[in-house]
């Protein structure tokens, strides 16, 4: 069976490697054939050919009507159970829009993890994106997988939701080991000042080491780390003597930030899993641009930028490489990360809300979900 479990098709998604899939030769798809089963309580656990089948007989009992529950049964195939099984008696439209995700990512959790072969399979996936291609605008793209405007995702009218849920399972899935569980030493890369390594620091400020430097060859990841990216750490190998002052304490804390950069304590020597943070282009006008001297080229740059319709202005410090091009009113690409909020944001990195230290710059916390962080 092995031999048969394909994803989808590889492709270039905004620059990076992805899989975009659509009907049942792939296993992604949720018209593909396999066999699970699923529980409905006092309707009891029933056999499921697909988890079409299993997503249209949740919507037949969240409704209550059991004629219908049986009728989906009974469909031979997935297709059948999509083109007869949407007519649900007392179906509410708005209702089943707040709970139709929930009940899609059960069954899409249930098809996987009682599959061995199949969880395996998308398991080696391993952290690409996950992308449905076709033309439904909720649970795909928004566009047919011959479409060659599938490769931005600027392009897409539509939202990618089994995408989505596709790569939460991924992540449910993928396993631990017991001792990794006990430690918990999750980390968040919160700098990627230099080409080949980042630094992340601990999701929980007790954790030690606390800062950790991470180099992109000790990670098998599909593309280099960047801020965002949460890793579970296995081990280390600690820098002369900052065992000692990390076991004391870190009572000078802003020490811990010299020049913007994060002061790392150790390097990471073994990292178990990674999940990749999602960035977005955005396009940005400049506000201002003072150069450097003569002896350097580092320059400072105010943008404005908008990101969901939320308009945000920044400004970036030390902005490395020569920009002599650059102009008052100028429009150029940006990158932007969204992240959760409460968290902090510089022009350098981000921080965890419960960070132990700030740093010796303003640390700017717009208080809203997305924070958009300018990359010169």
């Amino acid at each position: 069976m092995e031999n048969y479990l394909i994803p989808g098709i590889p492709f270039l998604l905004d620059g990076q490697m992805a899989i975009k899939f659509f009907t049942r030769c792939y296993f992604t798809s949720n018209h593909f054939a396999t066999a699970f089963q699923m529980d409905f309580d006092d309707w009891g656990r029933r056999n499921m050919h697909s988890s079409e089948q299993g997503y249209f007989a949740l919507r037949a009992v969240e409704f209550g009507d059991r004629q219908q529950f049986e009728y989906v049964l009974n469909l031979a195939s997935a297709r059948d159970v999509k083109n007869r099984g949407k007519h649900v008696r007392g179906y509410n439209y708005g209702h089943w829009q707040t709970v139709k995700r929930e009940h899609m990512l059960r069954v899409v959790y249930e098809k996987f993890r009682q599959n061995q072969p199949l969880c395996e399979a998308l398991l080696r996936t391993g952290f690409v994106r996950l992308v449905e291609a076709s033309t439904d605008r909720y649970w795909a793209a928004g566009l047919r997988i011959t479409d060659e405007a599938i490769r931005s995702s600027n392009n897409w009218p539509g939202r990618n939701e089994l995408g989505r849920l596709l790569m939460r399972v991924r992540d449910q899935l993928r396993p631990l080991p017991h001792h990794v569980l006990q430690i918990n030493k999750h980390y968040v890369v919160c700098q990627a000042a230099a080409p080949d390594y980042v630094v992340a620091l601990a999701a929980e400020p007790h954790v030690q080491p606390y800062a950790v430097r991470i180099n992109n060859e000790t990670v098998n990841a599909a593309r280099q780390l960047q801020i965002g990216d949460t890793l579970v750490i296995e081990s280390v190998e600690w820098r002369e003597g900052f065992e000692q002052l990390g076991a004391e304490g870190m009572n000078d804390r802003p020490c811990w930030v010299h020049q913007a950069r994060f002061n790392w304590q150790a390097t990471a020597s073994a990292v178990y899993s990674v999940c990749m943070h999602r960035w977005v282009p955005a396009r940005a006008k400049i506000l201002r641009c003072v150069r450097g001297g003569p002896r350097h080229n580092r320059t400072i740059c105010s943008i404005r930028v908008q990101l969901d319709g939320i308009e945000f202005v920044l400004t970036q410090r030390n902005v490395n490489g020569n920009i002599n091009l650059a102009q008052q009113g100028q429009w150029i690409d940006v990158s932007a990360i969204v992240v959760a909020e409460h968290w902090h944001a510089d022009w350098g990195f981000i921080l965890p809300p419960d960070a132990v230290f700030r740093g010796r710059h303003q640390i700017v916390s717009d208080g809203r979900v997305r924070i958009p962080v300018f990359v010169g």
